[in-house]
This record gives C-alpha cells, sequence and structure tokens, in this order.
C-alpha cells in the first residue's frame, strides 16, 4: 500500500497558514470574489478601501465595498490551479466564520451563437468536462449553483442596465480542462470527437464554456459533508459571473467590459448581504425563474 504523501487536507506553513495563498482563517471574510487573474484583482483593488493583503504563489485582498468586508483572491488559470485555491480558502473559512457566499468572476465563450460578444452569462449549473472534480466524487455528480447567488446576480445585472436575452443570459455552462486543444477542437487531432462533443452541449442548451466555476459546487458539497461528519453548520453559497469573449480581441474593450464584470460581482455579493437584512428584493426574479 502506498503512503500518504503529506498530511492533512492542504499544504500548510508550520504557523497554519495555506501554503499557497499564505492565509490564515482570521483573513477569510464571508463575503468573497475569486477569479483568474490578477489583473482582475487589480481592479477590484481600486473598488474597494482595503484593509490587508498578502498571498505567497497566488495573491489576496481585503477590504471595504460600501458596508461590507471582502475578500477577494486570484486562483490562477484552469481547474487544477482554481481546486487549489479554492480549497485553501474554503478550509480556512471552515476553520473560522463558516458562513460563505462565494462568487467566481470571469471570462468565457459563448457556444450559442446568438450569445453576444460582452454578455454576461449566469450559470445555474456546471458540466463538469474537466477532470479534477472526478478525485472528489464521480462525473455522474451535478454542480449546482446556489439560487441566492445566480438570482442576486441576475436582478443586480439587471438592476446595472443589463437586458435579459439581449446581453444577460442565465442557464448552464462548460467547466473545461484546456482552452487551445479543447475549446479550440479545431487544433486538435481529436477535432472530430471534440466538435461532436460541442455540438451536443449547444444542442440541449449550455450557454457558454470556462475553466474553473464547476470546482464550487463540488467543494461546497465536499466541505458541508466534513461540517456533517463533525457535527458542525457549515453554510457556504457559491455561483458564478461570466464575460463572453471571443473574435478579434481589443484590449481597451475587454478591460472596460471587466471593469463592469467586477462591479456587477462587488454588487451582487452587497445585494446579498443587503436581501439577508430585508432590504434588497428579488421577487420579480423569483417569479421569472419559475415560470
Amino acid at each position: 500500500m502506498i503512503d500518504k504523501i503529506f498530511e492533512g487536507l492542504i499544504f500548510e506553513w508550520k504557523d497554519g497558514r495555506a501554503y499557497h495563498l499564505d492565509i490564515d482563517a482570521n483573513d477569510v471574510t464571508s463575503y468573497i470574489l475569486t477569479m483568474g487573474s490578477h489583473k482582475r484583482l487589480e481592479k477590484i483593488r481600486e473598488c474597494i478601501e482595503v484593509v490587508d493583503e498578502g498571498g505567497s504563489r497566488l495573491t489576496w485582498i481585503k477590504g471595504f465595498y460600501k458596508d461590507i468586508l471582502i475578500f477577494a483572491f486570484n486562483s490562477g488559470m484552469g481547474p487544477s490551479s482554481a481546486a487549489i485555491a479554492f480549497t485553501e480558502v474554503l478550509k480556512k473559512l471552515y476553520e473560522g466564520v463558516r458562513q460563505g457566499y462565494i462568487i467566481r468572476i470571469g471570462t468565457a465563450g459563448a457556444l450559442d451563437k446568438s450569445i453576444p460578444r460582452y454578455s454576461l452569462v449566469i450559470p445555474k449549473a456546471a458540466v463538469r468536462n474537466e477532470h479534477v472534480s472526478r478525485y472528489i466524487v464521480p462525473a455522474s455528480y451535478p454542480s449546482d449553483m446556489d439560487p441566492v447567488i445566480y438570482l442576486t446576480a441576475l436582478q443586480t445585472a439587471l438592476d446595472n442596465g443589463f437586458k435579459l436575452g439581449e446581453n444577460l443570459f442565465i442557464g448552464k455552462v462548460e467547466t473545461k480542462d484546456d482552452l487551445y486543444f479543447q475549446e479550440g477542437f479545431h487544433n486538435s487531432p481529436l477535432s472530430d470527437k471534440l466538435r461532436q462533443e460541442y455540438n451536443a452541449f449547444k444542442r440541449m442548451g449550455v450557454l457558454a464554456t470556462e475553466m474553473e466555476v464547476s470546482l464550487l459546487p463540488i467543494l461546497r458539497d465536499y466541505f458541508k459533508g466534513l461540517a456533517r461528519r463533525d457535527g458542525l453548520e457549515f453554510h457556504l453559497y457559491v455561483g458564478g459571473i461570466l464575460l463572453t469573449i471571443g473574435g478579434e480581441l481589443e484590449r481597451e474593450k475587454i478591460s472596460e467590459e471587466e471593469d463592469a464584470l467586477v462591479k456587477i460581482g462587488l454588487e451582487t455579493l452587497y445585494n446579498i448581504n443587503r436581501f439577508l437584512r430585508g432590504e434588497y428584493n428579488i421577487e420579480n426574479i423569483l417569479r421569472y425563474i419559475s415560470t
């Protein structure tokens, strides 16, 4: 029998801080934004009153957006890197406040070509077409986002001028392992197989393809399982907000649209807090979803 390679759930320094993000339970707040890009993290820095920051291989900042304390971190690109970062943050959340609302903000490619470039896609569920989460639970297990996240994100986008069915969409997305040969199936020697797969996703109503969000519900359920085992309460809600890009890439335009994405992410967390206090109404969105 092979020996364990390391002890515990994650690599930690002697002082108990997580190895890649260099965080402890006191660093992580209940309102969390995550993204692959360090550049996007810097955009968040411009929108909050920073009170602390740090990191090692990956970086994080903490600060006030209006009157709520936000924790934001970059996870690197792809499910392998995201799984490392997400697990470190969730473990420290589990050791600390044990209540969290986590939103991934990032970019995606539209599978449905009726979705214009620079639209927002809000996932209700993710197709687990990546392999990392299969080391936690088989691929037949669903990856479903939490309604409090996607409903509030949808209402927040509407409040900020997005129009449902024009530049705002909600539904299923795909999470994949690779960009240039999986999504870019035309480059792959396996292009026929991959083309068939993506045609099937499109036919079944998958809106967009991205590289991290499916990990969040799987890890949410993993940590809730730990809480049941330990006899603890752990309230955790996850979701995503994705900006569709593609075609000829325009630096200034993408930067402008990412500014809007960051704003919607921050405002969604703020509105979740308002909703919990009874100050924000999502009845219209609940009515829309029910129909």
